[in-house]
C-alpha cells in the first residue's frame, strides 16, 4: 500500500493484487453522482502519452476494468471515504473483490485511487510524483486500464484507475502506432560533381539593448495548478528560464504550468537574457489547504 497526501484534502492511494472471488455486484446506486466520462478519457490519454514516452506498451480500455473504477468513483464520491476496500452498504469486500464482480478475471491488477483534484492533468501529476503510483501507471506487465471520475454533492471529484495484466473479451486493442513509409534511396549520379565547401556562419551580432520581461498572466490564491504566462519586450531574449520556490532553474516558454503543488507559500521567477544584460520578475502566492 502507498500514500501521498499533497494537502489536508487532497490525496491519492494505491493498491495491486492478484484475482479474488466475486463479492457483491457493480452496480450503482440510486442516488450517487453520474460517472464523468469525458475526465475519464482524458486520464486514459494521458496515461498512454506518458507510457509511449518512455516506449512501453498503451494499455487497451477494458469494460470490465472500467465498471469497476466508475462504481468506485460513484461509491465514494456519495459516501465520502477514500480506501481501496469497499466499505459497506451494499457490501463489505476488498478491491480485488469489486474487480472480480466487476467482470474482470484477468489475473493480476492495480489500482490507483484519488480525491480532491480538479483536473485530468491535476490527478496524473500528483500520481506521477508518488513512486508507488507512477509504478502502476509504468508497470510493463499491465495491458488493459478503467478509469472512472464522480463529483460528490460537495464539488470534490474522486478518481479511480485500474489496471489489468491482460485484456479481456470486452477491451478493445490500442491502435497500434503508424509503420513509416521507408524513403528510397536515391540511385547515385554516374559522374558527381565534388560538393563546394561550406561557408563559415557569420558570427551574430551583439545584442544591443537586453530584454524585459513583464507577466502577463498568474494563478488565483487557492489553486493547486498554477499556470504563468509573460511577455518580452526591448531586446530578443537569449534564454529564458523559470524558477519554483528553491528549485533550479529551467528552460521555459509561456504559458508555463506548475501542478500538485502543496499548500502554502510559493515563489515564481521568470528571467529572460541576452548578451546585453538580462531582467527577471517575481511573483509570490499561497495555495490553501482544507479540512
Amino acid at each position: 500500500m502507498c500514500t501521498i497526501t499533497a494537502a489536508a484534502s487532497v490525496a491519492a492511494l494505491c493498491a495491486v493484487g492478484t484475482a479474488s472471488p466475486a463479492v457483491g455486484n457493480c452496480v450503482s446506486a440510486a442516488g450517487w453522482a453520474a460517472p464523468d466520462a469525458n475526465l475519464a478519457t482524458q486520464v486514459v490519454d494521458l496515461v498512454n502519452q506518458h507510457r509511449q514516452s518512455l516506449g512501453l506498451t498503451p494499455l487497451g480500455v477494458s469494460s470490465t476494468l472500467s465498471a469497476s473504477a466508475r462504481w468506485k468513483s460513484q461509491h465514494m464520491a456519495y459516501y465520502g471515504y477514500m480506501t481501496h476496500d469497499d466499505p459497506a452498504p451494499p457490501a463489505a469486500r476488498t478491491a480485488g473483490d469489486r474487480i472480480a464482480a466487476c467482470g474482470y478475471n484477468g489475473g493480476g491488477w492495480g489500482e490507483n485511487i484519488a480525491y480532491g483534484y480538479a483536473t485530468a492533468q491535476d490527478v496524473m501529476n500528483a500520481w506521477l510524483n508518488s513512486p508507488g503510483h507512477r509504478a502502476n501507471i509504468e508497470n510493463g506487465t499491465y495491458r488493459a486500464i478503467g478509469v472512472g471520475a464522480a463529483r460528490a454533492a460537495n464539488g470534490t471529484l474522486y478518481w479511480t484507475q485500474d489496471f489489468g495484466t491482460a485484456l479481456d473479451s470486452g477491451a478493445p486493442a490500442p491502435a497500434p502506432s503508424p509503420t513509416p513509409t521507408p524513403t528510397p534511396t536515391p540511385a547515385p549520379s554516374p559522374s558527381p560533381s565534388p560538393s563546394p565547401s561550406p561557408s563559415p556562419s557569420p558570427t551574430p551580432a551583439p545584442a544591443t539593448s537586453r530584454p524585459t520581461v513583464q507577466l502577463t498572466g498568474v494563478p488565483s490564491g487557492g489553486s493547486r495548478t498554477a499556470t504563468f504566462a509573460w511577455r518580452t519586450t526591448g531586446g530578443s531574449p537569449a534564454s529564458v528560464t523559470c524558477t519554483l520556490d528553491t528549485g533550479a532553474a529551467v528552460a521555459c516558454t509561456s504559458p508555463w504550468t506548475y501542478g500538485g503543488l502543496a499548500s502554502g507559500s510559493h515563489r515564481f521567477t521568470v528571467r529572460a537574457s541576452n548578451t546585453a544584460g538580462w531582467s527577471s520578475v517575481t511573483y509570490t502566492w499561497t495555495v490553501y489547504g482544507y479540512r
